[in-house]
This record gives structure tokens, sequence and C-alpha cells, in this order.
């Protein structure tokens, strides 16, 4: 299956420019790392190379070209909290999940309670009933993408997005979140 769908830059830099405080001196993890294009929008909204910890199923990143990804070929599912680094060190998880696996991403990232959970999503990941059990005690911030990405370079799709948030130290026992729709690029 083919799900890789690489993160336009702007939507990366939009949700940065939105949540001030993030840590930079900590390790951050890209879970579905693909060709790294989330990566590279955080280091280049930072002007600095972050430590990052990333995995993903697809092929490792031609060496040398992320210096300071510590990269593995596996399945973020599979991977235990403390697996890619030391719990307390990974404070930020930040990804575009393949949508055919995005409840099953946004479940297990939210296992690393220190980490504050980013993920960009459609923005119907709301409104369905198999996920109302996971946001009647997980409820993100939500922060609605402006107007519509494209993930081809060929236009867009019929479907809004947002970036959803769920603060480290508050997964569990949320039942409410803010929503706001974030700047225009």
């Amino acid at each position: 299956m083919n799900d890789l769908y690489e993160t336009p830059s702007w939507t990366t830099r939009a949700i940065l420019a939105e949540l001030q405080g993030l840590p930079r001196d900590a390790v951050w993890l890209e879970p579905a790392f693909g060709k790294g294009a989330i990566t590279d929008a955080v280091d280049g909204f930072y002007v600095s190379a972050l430590d990052w910890r990333a995995c993903d199923i697809g092929e490792p990143p031609p060496r040398g070209t992320f210096p300071n990804v510590a990269f593995e070929q596996l399945d973020f599912l599979t991977v235990a909290p403390g697996k890619l680094g030391p719990l307390p060190s990974i404070r930020v998880i930040i990804t575009n999940s393949p949508f055919s696996l995005a409840q099953e991403f946004v479940e297990h990232a939210l296992c690393w309670m220190d980490a504050t959970v980013i993920m960009l999503l459609r923005l119907n990941f709301l409104g369905s009933q198999k996920r109302a059990k996971l946001f009647h005690g997980s409820m993100p911030d939500v922060y609605v993408l402006p107007k519509r990405p494209s993930f081809t370079g060929g236009g867009t799709d019929a479907t809004e997005y947002a970036w959803m948030v769920w603060p480290a130290g508050q997964h569990y026992g949320r039942r409410v979140g803010q929503i706001s729709v974030l700047e225009v690029p």
C-alpha cells in the first residue's frame, strides 16, 4: 500500500507559528518520516537542526541526508515508548500519518505521556462513531488549515485538514479542546 503523501512545508510552518513554547532542546519524533518533509520544515522554521528520532516502514533516507535524524526502518505502531530514546527525552511527536492508520497512530503516540502530540489529520477525523470513545477522553486542540494542502503538487482534494494537538501531560481526561483557524500562508 502506498500511503506516502509528503506534507507541504507551509502547513508545518503554520502550526509551529501558532504553538509557542515547544521545546527545542529536547528530542522530537517523526513516526511516519517518508522523505523528511516535516523534519525539514521544522528545522527550517527554527533555523537550526533539532535532535530527531524518526521511523518509517519505507526505505531509509540516503546516508548523510539528515545528519541530525536517528532513523530506524520499522513500523511505529510496533514501537514501545522508550525504544527510540528514553521516555522523558522525546517531548514532541509530529507527523502526517498514513490516513488509513490515523487512529492507530494517534492512540499509539498518546502512550508517550511526556510528549506533545501533533498530528495532521482530515478535519472529518473528528466526526466518527469509531473514534467517539477516543475523543470522549482525549480531546485535542484543533488548528484548521485555512486552505487545502496539495500533497502531490498537482492540486488539492476536496478535504479540509487540521493539525490536532494533544498537549504533553494532558492526553487523557480531556473532554474539551480549543479550535482555531491558522493564519493564511
